[in-house]
């Protein structure tokens, strides 16, 4: 039986990465969100700078995707790496994008990598990386759920009564482990509540910059009436959608 020579290239490559990073990557295209490269060029290059605590390791959203490759466009630059970056595409899942910048990886990893002391997972502070199905995403949820999460005093008592029903067979090692991805997982929550925050904080201080050009009293009166008609063509356009 033939076997494709892409497919087998594709399946040496994720070999090699998910050996390295300790990964669980299944195919190229879940390499699109840029956690790997970040931790690659983290590998290969420290003095690049890239803060692993920035990463969105297990995102499959956009914006957080874009957010990694950020800041592995700007460790390219802290070492003067001219490497062509195709955002959009990385982010959309192009199997050749993806597939192009693992092959550059792997050749500047056998060019550069000096076998330094670096613990993948302790740097990215333990950390699941790569594509988990959705069945096992969920099964591994139930099962590292301790008891249930509480923000009040009776809650608590009312989890510990329940912690008799938990499985008491993980080692120290493994709860260290899940408490870690615990905390990361609250980390990028609270990265993704922030972000939420500073873009409104944006919008805010542009409308206060548009409404300090207005200062004397006619001016301010042009901005309401500016204001005004643009609110009505927003409701009139509303309507007339509508109605259509």
């Amino acid at each position: 039986m033939a076997l494709n020579p892409h497919l087998c290239e594709d399946k040496q490559l994720l070999s090699w990465l998910n050996r390295v990073l300790v990964s669980e990557y299944k195919r190229i295209e879940h390499l699109k969100n840029g956690a790997a490269y970040c931790q690659l060029m983290d590998m290969l290059f420290p003095q690049s700078l890239i803060n692993l605590r920035d990463v969105f390791f297990s995102t499959t959203c956009p914006r957080e995707s874009r957010k990694n490759l950020k800041l592995f466009s700007k460790a390219l630059e802290k070492m003067d790496i001219k490497r062509e970056l195709p955002v959009l595409e990385l982010i959309r899942g192009s199997h050749s994008k993806n597939l192009q910048m693992l092959k550059w990886f792997k050749s500047v990893y056998d060019l550069n990598y000096t076998g330094r002391n670096y613990d993948v997972l302790e740097e990215r502070n333990g950390c699941r990386m790569g594509y988990i199905e959705k069945e096992k995403l969920e099964s591994a949820s139930t099962q590292q759920i301790a008891p249930p999460k509480c923000t009040v005093p009776k809650a608590k008592i009312s989890s510990i009564k329940d912690v008799s029903h938990e499985p008491d067979n993980l080692t120290t090692a493994e709860k260290v482990v899940l408490l870690k991805a615990k905390a990361q997982k609250a980390r990028e929550e609270l990265k993704r509540m922030e972000a939420t925050r500073d873009y409104y904080i944006r919008k805010l201080k542009y409308v206060e910059q548009l409404c300090n050009l207005f200062e004397s009293p006619s001016q301010q009166r042009q901005l309401i009436e500016a204001v005004k008609k643009t609110l009505a063509e927003i409701v009139m356009a509303a309507n007339l959608d509508a109605t259509d």
